[in-house]
């Protein structure tokens, strides 16, 4: 099964990666050497480290495509084998048919997802087709945009030049999708009536799905996927059309008074959607949230 040159594995990870990435990349790549050839043809480290931006407290994510899926018994044979503890298999399969197992190694939790190859093919084909906007689904495109090869035979390869493709109805479906909230104009009033009723709670939880929603449009209008929320603040600068201060802003809405935050997170909102191209219809969407600002603004 070939592997990777040490030259061309380095330079996978991205520029500056963190020295907690780093030591979690060569952990991965340590499992993918010791790993036989029927546990995984296709391995790929994935998560944060992969992204170069893993932590003292990240853990290892790695994903093992094979022809055939190994059994549970089969992965824990191994993982005992090379000396992994703690291990906890989930035996539910997952929607796409994958297995994920997590364990700890040389004091590191790792989480590994098994799957076969067919299985991983025909989600990226489900993706491409834009039969679905499930925020899942589009985190697997994600997932494979920034995978790090540990073992390859060029399938990886072959599914990163799939998902670099997308698709213009996946835009307009996750645009559709994500101003759902925004389309009725009581949707829009309820924050307010939030403040009102002392229902801080509900109040929050509605901001954070606004935040989300409008950060899945600015990702799905940059033709990326994603986006992984734990990873904005290094994420979103690599985005070309976005608010200006997403991040700063994101952050003060999160930490200034309720009806301060609404107004905040509001205009952020409209401003996301002035952004959308002009063939997607978002009009309703916006008239709501204008109205409701004006309304509420220098309410008494």
């Amino acid at each position: 099964m070939p592997i990777e040159s040490d030259t061309k594995m380095n330079e996978a990870l991205p520029p500056g990666a963190s020295e907690a990435s780093i030591q979690r990349y060569q952990l991965a790549r340590a499992l993918a050497l010791r790993c036989p050839a029927g546990l995984g043809q296709e391995i790929a480290l994935t998560g944060s480290a992969s992204r170069g931006v893993s932590d003292q407290v990240s853990d290892i994510e790695i994903n093992f495509w094979a022809e055939q899926m190994p059994t549970v018994e089969q992965q824990l044979t191994w993982l005992h084998a090379i000396g992994a503890t703690d291990l906890f298999p989930n035996v539910a399969t997952e929607a796409d048919g994958s297995i994920m197992t997590t364990f700890t190694y040389q004091s590191i939790i790792v989480e590994a997802e098994w799957q076969t190859l067919a299985q991983q093919e025909q989600v990226l084909q489900t993706l491409l087709a834009a039969q679905s906007d499930s925020q899942w689904l589009i985190l697997n495109g994600e997932m494979i945009t920034s995978a790090v090869p540990l073992r390859t035979d060029g399938v990886l390869a072959h599914w990163k030049q799939m998902v670099a493709d997308y698709p213009d109805a996946m835009i307009a479906r996750v645009v559709a999708s994500a101003s759902e909230g925004w389309i009725f104009r009581h949707w829009v009033d309820l924050r307010w009536a939030y403040i009102e009723r002392h229902e801080f709670l509900a109040l929050q939880r509605t901001i954070d799905n606004d935040l989300a929603n409008a950060l899945r449009i600015l990702w799905t209008i940059n033709r990326q996927w994603g986006p992984q929320l734990k990873w904005v603040r290094h994420s979103a600068p690599a985005l070309k059309v976005k608010p200006e201060r997403l991040v700063e802003r994101i952050e003060e809405i999160l930490t200034v008074p309720p009806d301060e935050a609404v107004i905040r997170e509001l205009n952020l909102v409209l401003e996301v959607l002035t952004l959308v191209p002009p063939s997607i219809d978002v009009s309703k969407a916006v008239n709501n949230v204008n109205a409701s600002l004006e309304a509420n603004y220098n309410k008494e």
